[in-house]
């Protein structure tokens, strides 16, 4: 099991079956809580038992009072989430340009599925003036 800093989640399933025999109800109920895993608690974050507290707390913490957080703790080791954003592939994107010699900007980054070769971009321009057009591979 994972050794993480964070909270136990469960799932509390409630089961209520009534019976009507002769005129007369009987209600059987069945509680069952499953415990589904843990969801790692990101450090100084709003749920994180060390947001808010002085300097002096958590110094008798043993926690630095100048760690900013914002990674988790699994299996021991500080682990970040790093966010990456990128465009699809195999879309064409057309942009409007301001203040360029070019009025649109298309862009097509190609690649073959589940494959590990580079993509591939071509550029298609068109001149703000005459309507010319300009490519690029």
């Amino acid at each position: 099991m994972l050794d993480v800093f964070g909270v136990g989640m469960a799932w509390d399933y409630h089961n209520t079956k009534t019976h009507i025999k002769e005129g007369e109800e009987q209600q059987q109920t069945q509680h069952q809580k499953t415990f589904i895993g843990k969801i790692p608690i990101m450090l100084r974050s709003t749920y994180c038992l060390l947001n808010g507290l002085t300097d002096r707390d958590l110094c008798e913490l043993n926690e630095c009072p100048l760690d900013p957080g914002g990674y988790f703790i699994i299996n021991g080791s500080e682990k970040v989430l790093i966010a990456q954003e990128k465009m699809a592939t195999n879309t064409v994107y057309v942009f409007a340009k301001k203040d360029s010699k070019y009025a649109y900007t298309g862009e097509c980054r190609s690649c073959l599925e589940n494959s590990s070769r580079p993509t591939s971009t071509i550029w298609v321009s068109m001149l703000a003036r005459g309507g010319q057009v300009w490519t690029g591979i």
